[in-house]
């Protein structure tokens, strides 16, 4: 939402497939420059505009995203087109597969 201006959108897809669980979100925010996207999610890193448009921050939120998942045998992917021209970001987690435990013996 912090990169979303008003009358933009976000949208949420979660599907499950085959093992995994993908959730997908999209805006219609500000964007990521193709070349900044390799370090997206590396922690503090901002990716360079005018000073007029920086965010405040020490750019730790998408490296913790990718540390939580990655902990959970996970993927995080980040895709856009450019400045302005929004971004989609594509989680996938494993299923995890719950065993029943046995009663105790009485």
């Amino acid at each position: 939402m912090k990169f979303t201006p008003g009358g933009g959108s976000i949208a949420l897809k979660i599907v499950r497939r085959s093992g995994i669980v993908q959730c997908t979100v999209s805006d219609t925010g500000k964007g990521i420059e193709p070349r900044f996207l390799p370090y997206v999610f590396d922690a503090y890193r901002q990716e360079n505009r005018s000073t007029k448009s920086r965010s405040a921050g020490l750019g730790l939120g998408l490296a913790i995203v990718r540390e939580i998942v990655m902990l959970h045998g996970g993927t995080i992917k980040a895709h856009s087109a450019g400045a302005d021209k929004g971004a989609t970001f594509v989680l996938k987690l494993p299923i995890a597969v719950r065993k029943k435990i046995p009663d105790a013996p009485k």
